[in-house]
């Protein structure tokens, strides 16, 4: 009894091992093939599809963040047409207080026509900024999609040019089949 006891913390024989491979239903060489091609595919996949496409979100990162420079460029001179028809209102509201001094009626109605003008002015010019502003973030997510497919398009051709169309076909069937086995187990 004492012997049994001390030897309880061994390792199980190996037929042991392999009868409770055997019982759970793993291949060993199954197995190892499995995990040689896993590695293979990993590899493969980092380099030609995974690479390609971590440089299309680095490139298109860059250009979002241009785009938002651009959007504040376009902020900034939104910011300085509003000054300019504040300034424009304020420098008219002085000529118009000016001809008012000289007389009464004309003064008036010159106001009204220079605040009607500076007004017109700076809302065009707000309006043309913000279409220019439009367009080009219009261009900028034309560019970026356009390189995004093209990028897409480029790893996926690169990965499915480098096997033959019988390994490529073989491999897709013993995928199928094994998906096919795994369901029946299941």
């Amino acid at each position: 009894m004492e012997v049994a006891s001390e030897n309880w913390f061994c390792f199980a024989p190996r037929h042991i091992m392999a009868e409770l491979l055997h019982n759970f239903g793993v291949d060993v060489r199954l197995l190892i093939a499995q995990v040689v091609n896993f590695v293979f595919l990993f590899f493969l996949l980092r380099k030609f599809a995974y690479a390609p496409v971590l440089e299309m979100l680095r490139k298109r990162r860059q250009e979002i963040a241009e785009g938002i420079a651009m959007r504040a460029e376009a902020e900034k001179t939104l910011g300085e047409v509003e000054e300019i028809k504040e300034r424009t209102a304020a420098e008219a509201q002085a000529d118009a207080l000016a001809v008012v001094g000289r007389a009464e009626e004309t003064g008036a109605r010159r106001k009204e026509e220079i605040v009607a003008e500076a007004t017109a002015r700076s809302e065009a010019l707000v309006a043309e900024a913000k279409v220019r502003a439009e367009k080009e973030a219009e261009k900028i997510q034309g560019r970026v999609m356009a390189e995004a497919e093209a990028l897409v398009r480029e790893g996926i051709a690169r990965v499915l040019r480098q096997l033959p169309q019988e390994q490529r076909d073989g491999e897709l069937i013993r995928n199928a089949l094994a998906a096919v086995r795994a369901e029946q187990r299941v």
